[in-house]
């Protein structure tokens, strides 16, 4: 799987299906999670509808940059804001016009339209 090297120094690992030049869509779970929580039948049926669709394993987790029991290496535990940073930089060719889906807000919305 291709590897994100961020100014930053972080890895991180990430897998998209579709075209390139189709709208985007960056599967995001919680904090440390893996790409892998987005099922890769979900990411084709996404794609098939004419969507690329990236997903990418969070930093601490997967294939991405492991830290060590000293944490990052600013000190400083990671918060949402650097999730958020992680995601645009790793691929900003594709990621920056990518609209963002959260695991949550497909589950509600699955539960308020049955």
């Amino acid at each position: 799987m291709p590897v994100a090297a961020l100014p930053t120094g972080i890895d991180i690992c990430h897998e998209s299906f579709g075209d390139p030049a189709a709208p985007t869509v960056l599967l995001m779970h919680g904090l440390g999670s893996q790409l892998l929580v987005w099922e890769e039948g979900l990411c084709r049926l996404l794609a098939d509808t004419g969507l690329h669709v990236v997903r990418y394993d969070h930093r601490d987790s997967g294939l991405s940059t492991i830290f060590g029991a000293d944490g990052p290496p600013c000190g400083k535990p990671y918060d949402l804001g650097d999730m958020a940073d992680d995601a645009v930089g790793s691929d900003t060719a594709v990621i920056a016009r990518a609209s963002t889906a959260s695991h949550h807000s497909s589950s509600s919305s699955r539960r308020s339209a049955d």
